[in-house]
């Protein structure tokens, strides 16, 4: 087995088929590797697959830089080794949003989250900014940036802002789940380490407590800093060497359990580059952290490394997330998951078709770096999608996956992945 190795490139290091670099701690793993080859294997069955998420959603978030987010990455890493990989970490600085918040109504805590790098310092109020928001796709922003520069307007040290869900029908996807909402919720909001702050500490909630704040007595407190740290990704070889292997990339940090958003998207990605590593094809893994920073995490590691992939596939979000058909209420594919690639050919079509997948016109997630960074050529492949589950507390694997749809989404994958080769 080749040692990982470093090539300089300028002030870039690159990335080759069995290794990294530089400073990077790099574990072999062969005794692991011959355990695992022991043992019977059925990569990409359901049951197997909704095992790793259950695993990974077993902890209550996996935010970057903090004990669960550092969790997170070593749980990746073990998964990797377990399936033969060889495996090594590539650190980047960032500056992590410490806090501690609370927010009650009639003596009644109700659960918050801030928004991040809004403001630092301490501040408590009987009289918060309230304002609700209605955030499309659980993830359009500018709602509540509205909302944040009135409380800015007004003044206010503090915003409460209670929080719904709305998927509009768009492209022409989604019938008969779509439109729907607005739905109530806490829904975590991404927001990038380096953007405009306000001042005002913004504390998310659900929707659920609206009219409770707007009628009741209030009480918010907040304590944040800004502290720079380090975060890591977490990165994998398979197969044999290669200055030009197929690029598997999935996200692994997350505002909540993150099972339908997060943990499919693992599980697939785990499987899928073991799977075609035994099959002759050379894979490199790269997991990445600071989703909740802006992809922070991706940033960085295409800033530092150069790379020459035959292919990138990018495992998004809710990669196998269900939503409960409104006449079957059966859990099914949700089709607000959605696909897009560089490349068009008849069997990465169907291959997607076969997943419930819905074709997009743009890029999204970490898909646009990827594009930046590798351009027309090589194939990009890319899905990502949201439900009502996306970036709440309640996206546990009871609600938001199950080993059917879990093993229906990966054959598709599998079947993408290999229309790229």
């Amino acid at each position: 087995m080749t040692e990982p190795r470093e090539v300089v490139l300028g002030r870039r290091r690159f990335v080759q088929a069995a290794g990294l670099l530089g400073s990077l701690a790099v574990v072999g793993a062969p005794q692991r590797a011959a355990a695992a080859a022991a043992r019977p294997e059925a990569l990409g069955s359901g049951q197997r697959l909704y095992d790793v998420v259950q695993r990974y959603s077993r902890w209550p978030h996996h935010r970057t830089g903090t004990g669960l987010g550092q969790a997170t990455t070593r749980f990746f890493e073990n998964q990797l080794r377990l399936r033969g990989a060889r495996t090594a970490r590539s650190s980047y600085p960032i500056d992590l949003y410490t806090w501690d918040a609370r927010v009650s109504v009639d003596g009644r805590p109700i659960q918050t989250l801030p928004v991040y790098h809004e403001a630092v310092g301490t501040a408590s109020t009987t009289t918060p900014f309230i304002r609700s928001v209605t955030l499309p796709f659980a993830s359009t922003v500018t709602p509540l940036q509205t909302a944040i520069n009135a409380a800015a307007a007004a003044g206010a040290e503090i915003a409460v802002v209670p929080t719904f869900g709305r998927f509009p029908a768009a492209n022409g996807i989604g019938a008969p789940f779509l439109p729907y909402g607005p739905y109530a919720d806490l829904i975590g909001v991404n927001m990038h380490p380096d953007g405009p702050r306000s001042g005002v500490h913004t504390l998310l909630v659900s929707g659920e407590h609206a009219a409770a704040l707007a009628s009741g007595s209030v009480s918010a407190s907040v304590s944040a800093s800004i502290t720079p740290g380090l975060a890591e990704n977490v990165l994998g070889w398979f197969g044999p060497d290669a200055p030009d292997p197929f690029i598997i990339t999935t996200p692994l940090s997350g505002w909540f359990n993150c099972a339908g958003e997060r943990g499919t998207g693992i599980a697939i990605a785990l499987d899928l580059a073991a799977d075609l590593g035994r099959e002759g094809v050379p894979v490199f893994v790269l997991g990445t952290t600071g989703h909740e920073y802006e992809n922070h995490g991706v940033e960085h590691f295409l800033d530092d490394h150069a790379l020459s992939p035959r292919a990138v596939f990018h495992i998004g979000a809710s990669a196998a997330a269900g939503w409960t058909h409104p006449q079957t209420g059966e859990l099914v594919l949700s089709p607000t998951r959605i696909w897009k690639s560089s490349v068009s050919s008849a069997a990465l079509d169907s291959a997607m078709q076969q997943g419930s997948f819905s074709a997009w016109p743009d890029w999204v997630g970490e898909a646009p770096r990827w594009l930046a960074e590798i351009g027309a050529s090589p194939p990009l492949l890319s899905t990502s999608g949201a439900t009502t589950l996306f970036h709440t507390p309640h996206d546990v694997p009871e609600r938001a996956t199950s080993p059917a749809l879990l093993e229906t989404a990966y054959r598709s994958m599998r079947a993408g992945a290999l229309a790229l080769l």
